[in-house]
Formats: C-alpha cells, structure tokens, sequence
C-alpha cells in the first residue's frame, strides 16, 4: 500500500485498516482541527456530544439535564455556553428555554425559582388578565382602556389613521374588527413566527393580555411575554415590515409609539422586534426603553382616554 494513504491513530501511533475503527475527534487546543483515533483510545480518552454529536476529549463535557427533567446527558463546552445557562441558586446547569431573570444576568431554573417564595413575589407594573386574543371577550376588554396598537394614532405617528378616526372607533362608530388578507396572513403566522423566536433566544414566550396597575386605562394584548415577565416581544409577519426593517435596519417610525407602550405597561427596558417571513431570514431587533417618549404618550393617552369617556356619555 502506498504509504501516503496510509493512517495512523493520532493518540497511540497504531496504524488504521478499518473504517469503523476510526473515529473523528476535535483536537486541542482550539478544537478546530479534526484527528482520527483507533478504538481503544476513543473509549479511553473521548466522548459525543448528547447535542452536536461530535467527538471530544473526556475533560471537555459537562452534565445537563434533558430538557429540564431529572435525566442527564453530557454535552461539550461549545453548546453548553449556546444552549444553557447555571441557576444561580443550585449551580447546576439547565436548558436556556427554562430560565428565570432574577436581577441583571441572574437566572434561577424552574425548580428553584418555584421554590423560592421571593421570586415568584416579585412586584410587577402590571396584573395578567386571562384572556384569549381575538375571542368577544378579549374584544370587549380592549374597547375598555387604550391598548398598544392605538398609540401610533394617537402621537401622530401612524399613516394609516388619524386620532379623530381612532376616536370614532373607539366610541362605537366604526367597525374595529375589519380584517385584510395580509393582516389575517399575520395572525395566522403568528405562532409559527414565536416558535421560530423562542428557538432564537432561548427563552419560552406566550401571549399575554396586560393592564397597567397605575394607569388600568393603559394595556396591552402581547405576542410574546416571559414566563417570568422578563422579557417580552413584538411579531410582525407583513411583507412591508419585514421589506423595510431587513432594509433599515431599524424599527419603522409608525411602529414606535407601539413599542414603548408595552414598555410602559410592563416596566422594562427594552423590548424585541421579530420580523418573520417563512423562507426568509429573521429580523431581530432590542428596541431600548424611551423615558423622555414614553412621558409624553401616557400625557397624550391619558388625554384621548378623557375624550373617550366624554363622548361615550
């Protein structure tokens, strides 16, 4: 056999014939390189990854749960830092999916968080109100304060409708449920565009119906919201969005005054921006709170949620 296509094991020497004797391992120090070693010093010295399935050196994996259940598995050091975090109280790591903002960058698994008393009695800006989006109910709530999308109009900011025509809308002039191919095509997408989200961040997310707890006029029907209320999120599945946010890279100005609602129903200070399309890259955006903003739109709601009341009278 010509020496050149001849292998050799990269731990003992011993020369390869075999195929299935030969088994690919990432190699120090950067684990960047691949080297083939024999049987006998793979199961000596290296393990697979439980989650990117390649072959690394014994000391380079850490224990993990199988999403958040009792089972382990072992993964190496790159997707534990891309796919877990470690509780804050226990050490132990745990899926990303599962964790719970405590203060700053720390997080608790569900375990401890469920457990410490003091978590789960973390004070919020606002009370969940159980509700399904789009049912009369959810409808009927909406019509009774000022919610995200109304903001827009109300600054001046939406091209699309003017405070006066919002005003009729909300006093019982115009149809509020009106719905085109492109809004339905949205809402339809809706959950496929939050999964695609979740995968993304790492954190699980469901949509919420939120009311302020100073101002109860001031709510929010949410697309995305932390279990514990960390963080929160903004979808949008139209093809003009998603044209002119992947273009810009920024949030379009009609959509601001939304956006820093739901910051100021929520307290937090910063919001995502998530442009789905199926086949199409995805648009992520951190929109930071606006304090300086968010004064002069509760003034201006505040003002227009008079106005309501009178000329429902």
């Amino acid at each position: 056999m010509d020496s050149t296509h001849q292998v050799y094991c990269i731990d003992c020497g011993q020369r390869l014939f075999l195929y299935e004797y030969q088994y690919p391992v990432y190699l120090k120090p950067d684990f960047k390189v691949k080297g083939l070693v024999c049987h006998n010093c793979y199961h000596d010295a290296y393990f697979p990854c439980d989650d990117c399935k390649n072959n690394y050196p014994n000391d380079h994996f850490y224990s993990a749960p199988c999403d958040n259940e009792s089972d382990e598995k072992y993964v190496c050091e790159f997707c534990l830092k891309n796919n877990y975090f470690e509780c804050c109280d226990c050490e132990e790591f745990f899926n990303k999916k599962y964790k719970h903002n405590i203060s700053g960058d720390k997080f608790a698994c569900d375990y401890c968080y469920s457990e410490n008393g003091e978590y789960l009695e973390k004070e919020t800006n606002y009370t969940i109100v159980d509700l399904q989006q789009g049912t009369k109910e959810w409808l009927e709530w909406r019509s009774q304060g000022i919610g995200a999308s109304d903001a827009p109009a109300i600054m001046g900011e939406n091209p699309w409708k003017s405070a006066d025509y919002l005003l009729r809308e909300k006093c019982g002039g115009m149809n509020r449920n009106f719905k085109n191919a492109a809004m339905a095509r949205g809402i339809a997408l809706e959950p496929e565009a939050r999964k695609s989200y979740e995968t993304k961040v790492g954190i699980l997310v469901n949509p919420a119906c939120l009311q302020n707890v100073e101002h109860e006029w001031q709510r929010a029907s949410v697309d995305g919201l932390a279990v514990d209320g960390s963080v929160v999120v903004e979808i949008k599945c139209g093809e003009r969005v998603y044209r002119k946010t992947s273009t810009s890279g920024a949030v379009p100005h009609y959509y601001y005054g939304q956006l820093q609602h739901i910051l100021s129903v929520t307290g937090l200070s910063a919001i995502d921006f998530y442009c789905y399309l199926p086949g199409r890259a995805e648009v992520h955006l951190s929109v930071p709170r606006d304090n300086l903003y968010i004064k002069r739109l509760l003034d201006a709601e505040y003002l227009f949620w008079l106005k309501i009341i009178k000329n429902r009278r």
